[in-house]
């Protein structure tokens, strides 16, 4: 496999590609080298690349974000030496490198790599390469065509069969590849690799051509047969591993998602909370902006449910604004029309998708609240567990048990969900637990019950 390779990604007013959400969609943690191109969010880039990973590092496999005109010498030594760069593009931009019906603007001139010497090439008409590209896009409504011998193939946006993909080999032996921007989750990392392995591959052999007449290549001498098999058989082997590390790589991704409970706030911990409730059993929708974050039924029981990350412990404040969507879901319950009330309306319409019809008696139903506070969202996990701060204080909890209202942090959602998740015949249970708890639920918060801290030699292989 390929180890030294840089991913960069263009934004536009053309392609509006936004590398915040591509870094939570496509994992691009698991690359090499990460840079990122574009004038209109380096600034909001760069801060959120040093958040997630620290400051930038020279070495490899370390995530960097440049601007526009930063480290264009080193991509240009790292590509003379070897190393290769995949260029992504969006969408149907017209971006490639010196190919397609206009032959601008050339990527090499936009990353000054133009004074690297080697030697431009379109996709070429081969079985295994067109595969690996019809895998790494079988999301996207791109056409792969072969003309015939002479023509080589290319990726084109269907209809136009204009080419946007194309490939540079410099003479020390690297691949600068732009390519459309996949849309599968996560990136497909290692077919890109392979596409890269194969393009050398191809180039390797297309260039150390024998002058043997054509006839001969009908016939194997016994060395050659045995090798050409072997050959095929490890080619095999190496497919069907990489198709698992990219099947287990899905798994990962999704996996992850889990960790927004202990490590984000506002919307990313709201989705993460509301999708942990409905593991739990619970129907989930979300309330009226600014008002209850998270609406959950089950039998005759609702949960307004307050969701906060912060970077201390739980506060009454947080309680207080609990009880406040309490009366709210209330008081939807009751809502008649002529009422004329827009955030009870809205109310009313979480509930009905939900299955609670309107008007309800409010004494058909137990209106119960729950507060999930990801306390300390800054800090290690280690660093949690200050008996001198506890995520809920004596004040607090006094405050939720007096209200009826249950409270746990992120952590402690994160340990039921992955407790029913290994034990489903327990999902009962833990909900009933939820609906009668007034005040912090009674389960540890030790992360250290279903958590692991990943150790330096923990790495995913490239």
């Amino acid at each position: 496999m390929i180890k030294d390779t840089a991913f960069i990604g263009i934004g536009s007013e053309e392609t509006s590609i936004d590398p915040i959400q591509y870094i939570s969609n496509y994992n691009i943690s698991e690359l090499d080298y990460l840079f990122w191109n574009s004038a209109t969010f380096s600034d909001e880039f760069s801060r959120y690349v040093k958040n997630v990973y620290g400051s930038s590092s020279e070495n490899t496999r370390q995530q960097s974000c440049i601007t526009y005109s930063e480290k264009t010498e080193k991509l240009i030594d790292f590509s003379e030496n070897g190393g290769n760069i995949v260029i992504f593009t969006g969408g149907e931009t017209k971006v490639n490198i010196g190919f397609g019906r206009r032959d601008d603007p050339s990527l090499l001139e936009k990353f000054r790599l133009s004074r690297t010497h080697g030697k431009r090439y379109k996709f070429i008409e081969n079985e295994k390469i067109n595969r690996t590209l019809n895998e790494i896009y079988s999301e996207i409504n791109y056409s792969f065509i072969i003309k015939n011998n002479k023509t080589k193939t290319l990726i084109t946006v269907p209809r136009t069969e204009e080419v946007i993909s194309s490939f540079y080999l410099t003479d020390g032996g690297g691949i600068v590849i732009a390519m459309p921007l996949p849309t599968s989750s996560p990136l497909p990392v290692s077919k890109i690799k392979t596409l890269i392995s194969d393009i050398k591959a191809e180039f390797s052999a297309e260039n150390s051509k024998s002058d043997l007449p054509r006839l001969a290549s009908n016939y194997h001498l016994p060395l050659e047969h045995q090798k050409t098999a072997e050959n095929k058989k490890i080619s095999e082997e190496i497919q069907a591993m990489q198709a698992q590390i990219d099947e287990n790589r899905l798994i990962i991704s999704k996996e992850a998602e889990w960790k927004h409970l202990f490590s984000s706030h506002d919307e990313a911990l709201e989705k993460a909370a509301a999708k942990a409730f409905e593991e739990l059993g619970f129907l989930v929708g979300f309330g009226p902006k600014t008002h209850c974050d998270i609406v959950c039924v089950k039998e005759k029981t609702i949960l307004a449910v307050e969701v906060k990350g912060l970077k201390r412990s739980a506060k009454p404040a947080n309680v207080n604004q609990c009880k406040r969507w309490i009366s709210d879901i209330v008081g939807a319950l009751d809502y008649a029309p002529d009422d004329k009330d827009s955030v009870l309306e809205e109310y009313v319409d979480c509930l009905k998708k939900l299955g609670v019809k309107n008007p309800s008696s409010s004494e058909e139903w137990d209106v119960k609240g729950v507060v999930v506070i990801n306390t300390f969202r800054n800090n290690s996990l280690e660093d949690r567990n200050d008996p001198s701060e506890p995520s809920f204080n004596k004040q607090v909890r006094e405050r939720m048990k007096r209200e009826n209202i249950c409270g746990m942090t992120g952590i402690q959602l994160l340990n039921l969900v992955i407790r029913i998740t290994e034990n489903p015949s327990e999902k009962e249970s833990v909900c009933e637990t939820i609906i009668k708890t007034a005040g912090q639920i009674d389960l540890k918060e030790d992360w250290k019950t279903y958590i692991s801290k990943v150790e330096i030699c923990e790495t995913d292989p490239k």
